[in-house]
């Protein structure tokens, strides 16, 4: 349908793409700034703050699950076990969905799953490096293929002139 191939355009965009790895980026920052402020200050002291900040890290991965199932929805499960990028995209919704799965379920729970939570969350940085990945994999690729169009034309305009 015209709605899913608008959200096919949507989901491969350099812009959402972009998107996607700006709130990589700010959730890993929130992550390091909570990290921090536990370490350094004191979980109590600064408790609303470090609650702020797990609503907006929960917030992003909201989004990312959002973006799983509209791509499950749009593209079908073959876009995770098949073609280019296929074992990036399987770790990456594996992180998301674990890590967000253990924002839900241990929300409050104290010290025993709390270095958990941080490893897991740590993972989530992993998301950077495979969008970036990936745009840069989809940019080449497109460039790869101009050039090789470019060079097609060339040579068949050789050829006329010959």
């Amino acid at each position: 349908s015209s709605v899913a191939e608008t959200i096919r355009q949507t989901i491969n965009s350099k812009g959402f793409h972009a998107l996607v790895v700006a709130l990589t980026i700010c959730d890993v920052a929130l992550l390091f700034i909570s990290i921090v402020i536990e370490e350094t200050a004191g979980k109590h002291r600064y408790y609303d703050t470090l609650e702020g900040l797990s609503y907006a890290s929960l917030a992003i991965l909201s989004f990312f699950m959002l973006e799983i199932a509209t791509t499950l929805f749009v593209f079908g499960p073959i876009y995770y076990w098949n073609g280019e990028g296929w074992m990036m995209r399987c770790f990456d919704a594996a992180i998301v969905i674990t890590s967000f799965s253990f924002e839900l379920a241990f929300r409050g729970t104290e010290e025993q799953i709390a270095a958990l939570l941080i490893v897991l969350r740590l993972w989530r940085i992993f998301k950077i490096v495979t969008t970036t990945t990936i745009v840069i994999d989809e940019q080449l690729t497109e460039r790869i293929e101009a050039l090789e169009r470019e060079n097609q034309q060339l040579r068949e305009e050789n050829a006329k002139l010959r």
